[in-house]
């Protein structure tokens, strides 16, 4: 499988989202998985969001190119990461917005799935199934 990172990886203490991208990319690497950071190729399985935020200088892809690549490759799955509780509901509404109107523009059989931090959502003890309903903090 091919993952695109939307992160420019930096070498030294970055903050959060570059150790998050660095081990998401190392992670992938040793299950034999190709990592790449931009969207270039065209045989792009999944693509990872990384941030909203389309004009931070680390990100290397945002939503608008998430759906030029879709248009060229419907089934490619796109994984919105969600961050920092206190931004997480704006980045939530503006993330599903985002990917809802790419879902209408592509069209086809797209599944959209949000997961989200316990610290706004509640704790479900364990990992949520499609059916299962959230418990807010």
């Amino acid at each position: 499988m091919k993952v695109a990172i939307g992160y420019h990886v930096q070498d030294g203490a970055w903050g959060g989202g570059n150790r998050f991208a660095k081990s998401l990319a190392a992670g992938l690497e040793a299950r034999g998985d190709r990592v790449v950071y931009d969207l270039r190729d065209d045989d792009i399985d999944v693509l990872v969001l990384t941030d909203p935020r389309s004009r931070s200088p680390n990100i290397s892809f945002a939503a608008a190119a998430c759906l030029r690549y879709l248009r060229r490759r419907p089934e490619a799955v796109v994984i919105h990461r969600i961050d920092k509780p206190a931004g997480t509901l704006r980045s939530i509404a503006l993330g599903t917005l985002n990917m809802l109107e790419t879902m209408r523009i592509v069209g086809g059989s797209i599944r959209f799935c949000n997961a989200c931090c316990s610290d706004c959502f509640g704790n479900i003890g364990g990992v949520a199934a499609e059916h299962e309903s959230v418990q807010p903090a």
